[in-house]
């Protein structure tokens, strides 16, 4: 092994002789093997920043950063870790929710579930909840949890509503007071979404004077809601073309199909039922993909009554074994507590996000012994 030496540029050590090596290496080469190599190294480097993560707090609460020379707890994550000071905010915030609830808490500090997964169940999830929640943080994937939430969310909304008594974010009634009854009202008479993005300021400045315009023509105040509203619905309607769709036709498709991909007809008649939009109930995102609720790989069908066009989170939630009642109606659907592990779908759906994602690449490595390997191989 080299001599380790100082790297005068990046005040990282590096082995004498090696990069040329490495670099050499690298030229060889093929196209495939340089992005396998990419994934593996951008896979660490993710678990390790993680991981890096959840011990800001503590360096936080020892104030560690002011004995080590860093002026703040900013300097001293972008300097060792590359960590935004808005990401430093946020695991900050979300351990500050979490003193109460300690699996969570261990879950972020030792690095073993991301941040921004537990970020989706820091503000909803209480002391009596903690178990539950860290369950699903561990075996449910991100898009998947970020659906539930969601639902759970609404549910809680609608008990609110039912029940007249106001809940504050975590799901626990507060107590009734005027300021809190004005409040809740404002929260929960109507479900609002954000949509948050950038713009020109070109563009602002249009956006701005057409909402000028449209104050002077309504002669009243509007917000930017409002104005979205009238330029989605009072646009010129631009001449439609009517495409006929013959379900019938599609049926016969459906049943003559003999491999995985759907055929057009199906997939146009499926689209057109739903208008497009996600089946999944309150969700208003365009679809992105069609769904078997029956599962393909054990039908082996393309029955049109149970393909469902869905968006990506609710399709990671479908394919998590959360929804109970797949196979009714959407309107039907209902969140379970727990994955039907009995139920022949689960398997499917673990052999899905084995496919889709390497997380059961870390399951089934000890990275206590696979980074030093690592590092071995490459000196």
């Amino acid at each position: 092994m080299g001599q380790i030496i100082q790297n005068p540029i990046s005040d990282t050590p590096s082995i004498a002789g090696q990069s040329s090596a490495m670099e050499q290496n690298i030229c060889e080469l093929s196209d495939s093997e340089l992005y396998a190599r990419c994934k593996e190294y951008g896979l660490f480097a993710r678990l390790w920043k993680r991981r890096f993560a959840g011990l800001l707090p503590e360096v936080m609460r020892r104030e560690l950063y002011k004995r080590r020379g860093f002026g703040s707890i900013y300097e001293f994550a972008f300097r060792i870790g590359g960590l935004s000071a808005m990401s430093v905010d946020k695991v900050l915030k979300i351990a500050e929710r979490l003193q109460d609830k300690p699996i969570l808490m261990r879950q972020l500090s030792s690095g073993e579930q991301g941040w921004t997964k537990i970020e989706k169940v820091a503000f909803i999830a209480t002391p009596e909840t903690d178990a539950t929640w860290a369950q699903k943080v561990e075996t449910m994937g991100q898009h998947a949890l970020e659906a539930y939430v969601q639902i759970k969310r609404r549910e809680m909304q609608t008990e609110q509503n039912a029940s007249g008594l106001p809940f504050t974010e975590n799901g626990n009634v507060d107590e009734f007071t005027l300021e809190s009854e004005s409040k809740n009202n404002s929260q929960f008479m109507q479900v609002w979404n954000t949509l948050s993005f950038h713009v020109p300021p070109q563009i602002e400045q249009e956006f701005r004077m057409i909402k000028h315009k449209l104050e002077q023509n309504k002669k009243m105040p509007l917000n930017f809601s409002e104005v979205l509203h009238s330029l989605i619905t009072e646009r010129p309607q631009k001449e439609q073309i009517v495409i006929q769709l013959c379900p019938e036709c599609a049926k016969r498709k459906a049943e003559m199909a003999t491999g995985r991909y759907i055929p057009s007809q199906v997939r146009k008649l499926i689209y057109a039922k739903y208008q497009g939009f996600c089946a999944f109930p309150a969700c208003v995102k365009p679809a992105i993909s069609l769904h078997h609720t029956k599962r393909y790989a054990l039908e082996k069908s393309h029955n049109i009554n149970t393909i469902v066009p869905v968006c990506k989170i609710h399709e990671r939630l479908l394919h998590s074994g959360m929804v109970e009642n797949e196979e009714d109606p959407p309107n039907l659907w209902r969140l379970a507590s727990n994955s039907n592990t009995k139920n022949p779908k689960f398997r499917i759906d673990e052999l899905v996000a084995v496919h889709r994602t390497e997380s059961a690449q870390l399951k089934q490595m000890d990275l206590k012994q696979a980074i030093p390997k690592r590092i071995a191989l490459s000196q």
